[in-house]
């Protein structure tokens, strides 16, 4: 016969274990299920003890005594699911919704958005993040594009051999002849890049792993939960190889900041500012002026630059955020070098300006 003992947590949550003997014999293994109102563990264990002391048909392990969505029920497909989780997660911005279902219809949808939830295994996962692994980014700079033709070929031999040759227009016969005597060489195509372990981690952080998690709940009106357990618990992405960061050393800072200020020198002027506060992209490029506070030495950061979603168009462009990364306006020290870079700038640009990237 079944029996509920009732448990306590240590923050004071109550839950009911319901054990019983499978099949009712003295020395049969022992099932249970914890419940989390006695009311659903009673009825829970009555349903055990009508099916003969075995779990009830519909209530699988890890159920908490509700029954499990049956196929009549008409259990969603992920996409379906995912489409409408993407749409109320209240706590995301516009934006992040708007990256989440981008992502989810480029990259998840294709391989196992048809599925139903209660389809989608470990196995599946593991799937699909080896084949995510081994798609070709369409982002990288080496991925394939569109074949030379013999001019820009010869072009090409002409500048790494150092045979003069005019940048743009048409290729001298000269030129031509000697690159079919040089046996005509195409450059090597690079390797398509793929999608790096760090994109494949984002993606099922945010528009895989939630759906899952979101599923287990109870619906907005009490509805039971789809899913009693996730694929993604016990599940783990391939690890990721560890690769050496190319970092500039000493006199190569140097050579690199004089070429970059020969070139721009408001571009230089915000590498070293970024270097020295260690500011996001987005929040340097977001700095005002008035942000800049020369006689305590300080930088308000206030405000950033971001892609953001343009709700009326349905587009993402750049705007100005009035708040920076986890919303949270902070100080940043400067020293009185920079400082003074950053005043001269700011007195070229105008009061209206951004303070380093005017």
């Amino acid at each position: 016969m079944a029996r509920i003992v009732e448990r306590t947590a240590k923050n004071g949550a109550k839950s009911w274990l319901v054990k019983w003997r499978i099949g009712g014999g003295r020395h049969s293994r022992e099932d249970f299920e914890t419940c989390y109102s006695l009311e659903i563990s009673q009825t829970f264990a009555a349903l055990v003890g009508d099916n003969g002391e075995n779990r009830p048909e519909g209530y699988p392990k890890g159920c908490h005594g509700l029954q499990q969505t049956g196929p009549d029920a008409g259990m969603p497909t992920f996409e379906q699911y995912a489409r409408a989780n993407y749409g109320t997660r209240t706590a995301a911005s516009p934006t992040q919704r708007y990256d989440y279902l981008a992502e989810a219809e480029r990259h998840v949808f294709p391989f196992f958005g048809h599925l139903p939830l209660n389809e989608v295994t470990r196995r599946v996962l593991r799937e699909w993040a080896e084949w995510m692994l081994a798609k070709s980014s369409a982002c990288n700079e080496r991925q394939p594009g569109k074949p030379l033709s013999p001019e820009q070929a010869a072009r090409r031999w002409a500048f790494a051999n150092g045979v003069p040759v005019k940048k743009t227009g048409r290729v001298s016969p000269e030129v031509l002849r000697l690159w079919h005597a040089a046996g005509s060489p195409f450059p090597h195509e690079g390797v398509a890049g793929t999608l790096s372990p760090g994109t494949v981690a984002k993606i099922y952080r945010c528009s895989i792993k939630p759906v899952f998690r979101a599923a287990m709940q109870e619906g907005e009106d009490g509805e039971p939960p789809l899913l009693f357990s996730t694929p993604c618990d016990g599940f783990h992405l391939p690890a990721a190889p560890v690769a050496a960061s190319a970092v500039l050393f000493g006199p190569e800072v140097e050579i690199y900041l004089r070429a970059v200020y020969d070139t721009d020198p408001a571009t230089a002027l915000f590498i070293v500012t970024e270097m020295a506060t260690g500011l996001r992209w987005g929040e340097l490029a977001g700095l005002h002026v008035s942000g800049l506070d020369p006689a305590d030495g300080v930088i308000q950061v206030v405000q950033a630059y971001a892609l953001l979603l343009n709700e009326k168009t349905g587009r993402k462009g750049w705007q100005l955020k009035p708040y920076p990364k986890s919303k949270k306006r902070r100080q940043v020290p400067i020293s009185t070098q920079l400082a003074v870079l950053l005043i001269q700038h700011a007195q070229e640009k105008g009061p209206t300006s951004r303070s380093s990237r005017g």
